[in-house]
């Protein structure tokens, strides 16, 4: 994934002992041609389940997931990384989760947050979570899935932090939908069709509280 403005990429992969997890990410320094290992090799062989899927347009702040959570990585000017925890809603157990992209200014990022169940029979749940400042911010109106599941994700935000694009169902291949999001009209629209969602078909601020 690229910056907004093209100086800065990042990059990630599976663990080499685990393929259910993330591991190896890396800044990008598009006009050096130079890389930055955001973990220590020790983190590495750890299996952190780290990610990084979004960066600043200055490339101070890396966005992702740091042990299996929602997670920023402050760089530092002589290079150092700072992993930091962003806050997750509190009526979810044990979550798990990333933040999937920022707004190139880094104050507004979007994700999700899920409740670590395995089992994907009902019990497993995926949120979709907005942070504006590092604190979350209530969606109304966001699409949660059909049948009774909550199973809605952010993917990806504008650079004016007003259009999100999400996803729904992505557990049911067969299933999946995507949704743009109005951030300041508080509405959503599934993509292809005409039909916007309902206030009995959506959750409100099911995820902050």
């Amino acid at each position: 994934k690229l910056s907004d403005n093209g100086l800065w990429g990042v990059a990630s992969n599976v663990d080499a002992n685990d393929a259910t997890q993330n591991n190896y990410p890396y800044l990008l320094d598009i006009s050096k041609g130079t890389t930055l290992s955001l973990l220590s090799e020790a983190e590495k062989l750890s299996s952190p389940d780290c990610s990084a899927n979004d960066i600043t347009d200055d490339g101070k702040i890396v966005v992702g997931s740091h042990k299996g959570k929602p997670a920023i990585c402050r760089i530092g000017d002589n290079g150092s990384v700072t992993w930091e925890y962003l806050p997750t809603p509190a009526n979810i157990a044990t979550p798990r989760g990333h933040i999937s992209a920022t707004t190139p200014d880094g104050s507004i990022m979007v994700g999700t947050v899920t409740n670590n169940s395995q089992n994907f029979d009902g019990g497993y749940q995926e949120h979709p979570v907005m942070w504006k400042n590092g604190e979350l911010v209530a969606l109304p109106n966001i699409p949660a899935g059909h049948s009774g599941y909550k199973l809605s994700r952010l993917i990806d935000i504008s650079a004016d932090g007003n259009v999100i694009i999400g996803g729904l169902h992505y557990i049911y291949p067969s299933e999946i939908q995507h949704y743009v999001y109005y951030v300041n009209e508080q509405k959503a629209e599934i993509i292809g069709t005409s039909d916007f969602f309902s206030t009995g078909s959506t959750i409100t601020t099911a995820c902050m509280s």
